[in-house]
């Protein structure tokens, strides 16, 4: 229990760990819950990416021999896309590029021979511009290097039809960079999934009839308000990390194993240790306002419509933010909630800041403080009594 609890304030809270884990029913309910939410989430994020939202220019980034694909590069629409030569493309799409292209040196002296030359084309699967940008080049290249070959081929008399650029693509995601941002996003996706059921098992406990009688007598102890609050608050975290650690084991196991094999035992121990900490972080400001919510309302219809719009605020954070197909802006570190989410995003995938992610912490925790403090000034003993009573 946190050390600013004082005896009354701990036995409280004693109290309530005890009480909730008796219900071992409810507890699994808990665990399993959020793996079916990620899996919506994960299909919604997937179906969104699906779409080109943008009109921006395609870029593409081209390594190698630029000279030999200048002329079919330029019968690409100006307007529609972006050329960028570039020393490594797999990079280049890492770090925004819609695709890359890998272009074999002496391209010119294979079209004059007839001979194949085999173009890579970088890109992520799962974004729908790089789908877009990669049918677009290669139906507009294609056919350039075929009235190239064409071209050459009657220059000297000889009769030819096919082209001989060939398209070799490559889904950056599968390499070790591509790996770890996936990982980085599915990670603090199901942390916020599992934190925000929190808000409905604490306001429901709460304002539990069978519970109603021990709040009474709670009440009327010489705690004061705040300790009473935070006393509420640091139990429903424990039995949040009690009911999400199934869900924090497989994370843990997942980030841990992959950022090992990846890029060693150090940043496996550091992704493995800012998974804690954002469980840790997430989970207090769902209790907290899981509290505000089962102090301030008068029935169980009325915590079930907060909690669904609490939860569906989470998803739409953990599809948006740890799953979407952009990086956040770093200033939104500072935001609760948002600030974790984002930055354990990017420390995962190997493209964070430790300080921005002590940043996004301590914002989601100082915000939780203040949320039990506020509520802490409405715990009135008559006004709660006279609900029971009723």
């Amino acid at each position: 229990m946190p050390a600013g609890l004082d005896r009354g304030a701990r036995a409280v809270a004693a109290q309530e760990v005890r009480d909730g884990l008796r219900g071992r029913r409810q507890l699994a309910i808990r665990a399993v819950l959020p793996v079916l939410l990620f899996a919506v989430v994960l299909v919604t994020a997937i179906a969104t990416r699906g779409v080109d939202q943008t009109e921006e220019p395609y870029r593409v980034a081209v390594e190698g021999d630029l000279s030999g694909a200048r002329e079919a590069l330029a019968l690409l629409p100006a307007d529609a896309v972006i050329i960028e030569p570039v020393d490594d493309a797999a990079v280049a799409v890492a770090g925004g590029a819609t695709i890359g292209l890998v272009v074999p040196d002496g391209l010119d002296a294979a079209r004059a021979r007839g001979e194949p030359a085999v173009i890579e084309i970088q890109r992520s699967v799962g974004a729908s511009r790089a789908r877009a940008a990669t049918s677009l080049v290669v139906g507009v290249f294609g056919d350039a290097d075929l009235a190239m070959v064409k071209a050459s081929a009657r220059d000297a008399g000889i009769d030819a039809n096919v082209g001989v650029a060939a398209f070799d693509q490559v889904d950056v995601q599968l390499t070790e960079r591509g790996t770890r941002e996936l990982s980085g996003g599915l990670a603090p996706a199901l942390l916020t999934l599992q934190a925000a059921l929190l808000v409905s098992a604490s306001a429901t406990q709460l304002l539990s009839r069978q519970r109603r009688g021990l709040l009474t007598a709670q009440l009327l102890l010489p705690v004061s308000r705040w300790q009473l609050s935070l006393a509420k608050g640091a139990a429903s975290l424990v039995l949040g990390m009690v009911a999400g650690a199934p869900v924090l084991v497989v994370v843990l196991g997942i980030v841990g194993v992959i950022n090992a094999t990846r890029s060693g035992v150090v940043a496996a121990l550091v992704g493995v240790l800012a998974c804690v900490v954002a469980s840790l972080a997430l989970s207090a400001l769902a209790a907290a306002l899981g509290l505000a919510v089962g102090v301030r309302a008068r029935s169980q219809e009325q915590i079930s419509l907060a909690s669904m719009v609490v939860v569906v605020g989470f998803a739409v954070v953990a599809a948006v933010v740890a799953l979407g197909e952009h990086r956040v802006f770093e200033v939104l570190a500072v935001v609760p909630l948002v600030g974790v989410v984002s930055t354990l995003r990017d420390v995962l995938a190997g493209e964070g800041s430790v300080v921005l992610f002590v940043v996004g912490v301590a914002s989601t925790l100082l915000a939780a403080a203040a949320i039990v403090w506020r509520t802490s000034r409405h715990v009135d003993a008559e006004r709660l009594v006279l609900r029971s009573a009723g």
